[in-house]
């Protein structure tokens, strides 16, 4: 699990990092992948909500904690970097609320907020409604697969929704889904049998690596099924990847949120801006890599200190779990 954390994470930054000569949009299935782990994370990590036992008061809370206060860190800074570029209000505020907001320009920006990662954010959020909603009525989570899989064939039947919160109605919510259903199979031992499960993942590797995969789908209902069976042949080697699993990968894992919340508009688009005014844009492969390496090493490091010095005091203030651990105690200095 800490794996496939760590290699979302590390993959949506090379996606975005991309260049038309330099395509590394097989980072797009991360987000498929992202959402999978949702589910999956959701039921493993507290065994309340597998047993339908924790108060929804209790489950809000520690998602809000989770999530918010470092989102709407980072939002308000973009608020204050924008502040001269007449943003409307409705559309900060849906930002900062999670809500799809309707703008003008190009369909692929219409539902962005602000803080441009937070897209996937707003079908986090949606999800843990509908997982409290089944805390509060006392059913099963995988009662949602009536809700989410219709909710998401109206939005395959209707691609370009007439009011944005209808841009919620997406396979994405199938995903969660999946997480959930992998999450009660990993529970009852119900796994692929190790050769299976490494035939199936060079498969999917294999075909993710393809052109048709590459290109044609990025972004598409048909990425689920392969990250699917991504996330499945992994969690099938848990047991012995969590044995040999090094410790950087753990930390990766540990610090992917900020690291997401970062990477793009705080690291590559300034980056990316500045080698363009000096004109420096990389032009081989060779300047490329090291470009990339460069938004690597920034991004990383900067999620790091994040990591120490915000999101542990915050976590560790409220109780709340991270990485399926608890955080670590708060800094003496970071308490001052």
């Amino acid at each position: 699990m800490q794996l496939l954390r760590a290699f979302a994470a590390l993959a949506i930054v090379a996606s975005h990092a991309s260049t038309p000569e330099h395509d590394l949009s097989l980072g797009a299935i991360r987000v498929d992948v992202f959402f999978i782990l949702s589910g999956f994370v959701m039921i493993m990590a507290n065994r309340r909500i597998y047993e339908n036992t924790i108060p929804v008061y209790t489950f809000l809370r520690r998602r809000f904690i989770r999530i918010v206060p470092l989102y709407w860190l980072f939002l308000t800074v973009l608020v204050i970097a924008y502040r001269h570029k007449h943003i409307p209000a409705g559309y900060i505020l849906s930002s900062y609320f999670f809500i799809p907001y309707r703008g003008d320009g190009p369909t692929a920006i219409h539902y962005l907020p602000l803080l441009i990662v937070g897209w996937t954010l707003s079908f986090e959020v949606f999800f843990y409604l509908g997982l409290a909603l089944c805390i509060w009525l006392r059913k099963s989570p995988l009662w949602l697969a009536i809700p989410f899989c219709l909710l998401a064939l109206y939005g395959l039947h209707n691609p370009e929704p007439t009011h944005a919160i209808l841009s919620l109605f997406n396979y994405h919510l199938v995903e969660f889904l999946a997480g959930i259903v992998f999450a009660y199979l990993y529970r009852r031992g119900i796994l692929f049998p190790q050769s299976v499960a490494a035939f199936t993942l060079i498969g999917t590797l294999v075909l993710l690596y393809s052109k048709r995969y590459r290109h044609e789908f990025t972004n598409s209902p048909d990425l689920m099924p392969l990250a699917a069976l991504l996330v499945l042949s992994v969690l099938s080697f848990e047991p012995q990847i969590r044995k040999y699993t090094p410790r950087v990968i753990e930390q990766l894992a540990d610090i992917s949120y900020p690291l997401y919340l970062i990477h793009q508009q705080f690291v590559i688009f300034p980056l990316q801006g500045f080698l363009k005014r000096l004109h420096r844009t990389p032009t081989t492969l060779a300047g490329f890599l090291f470009e990339l390496f460069i938004i690597y090493a920034i991004s990383i490091t900067a999620a790091i200190l994040i990591h120490r010095w915000i999101e542990i005091p915050i976590l560790a203030r409220f109780g709340v779990r991270i990485g399926g651990h608890k955080p670590s105690p708060v800094p003496v200095a970071a308490t001052a």
